[in-house]
């Protein structure tokens, strides 16, 4: 099931976010998201959506600025992060397929994800669903020591 996010989710959607953050290089942020920290995006303009297995959270998606500026307004860059038990289920899909319908909801004609080079399940993840690789920044990120490149994938709406 896939619904939009409460603030009942908010320690669901911290454990997660957290764990990538401590456990992998597939984002680049080095600082854990606090409760408030969700409440606000919560509170924001954009949605966040949650995935459940048997009333179980397994996941969740969101939406946000791709870039300042009113020339990107209709753009927006998003996050879909799965628990590890949850992935091969189709609920990333799911999640996908929810979060595009809201951006196309709320006026956007594009998405972008932004993803890490150490991560090639997720670019093979985005292109099973229409995103192109249109771009490559060589070693722009950078995690425990480790140099990352980071592959922009788009898709219009």
């Amino acid at each position: 099931m896939i619904r939009p996010a409460t603030p009942s989710d908010v320690d669901d959607i911290c454990a997660l976010w957290n764990d990538v953050i401590t456990s992998t290089t597939i984002t680049f942020t080095t600082q854990n998201k606090t409760p408030q920290d969700v409440l606000q995006t919560l509170d924001g303009p954009w949605p966040t959506l949650i995935a459940t297995r048997n009333g179980v959270f397994s996941g969740f998606a969101s939406l946000s600025p791709f870039r300042a500026g009113p020339g990107y307004r209709h753009v927006a860059e998003h996050t879909v992060y799965l628990r590890d038990d949850a992935r091969g289920a189709g609920q990333g899909k799911a999640l996908m397929m929810a979060v595009q319908k809201s951006a196309k909801g709320i006026g956007l004609r594009a998405l972008i994800g932004a993803v890490s080079g150490s991560n090639p399940a997720a670019v093979a993840f985005h292109e099973k669903l229409g995103f192109s690789k249109v771009g490559v920044l060589p070693e722009i990120g950078e995690k425990w020591g480790t140099r990352l490149d980071l592959i922009l994938m788009q898709k219009n709406l």
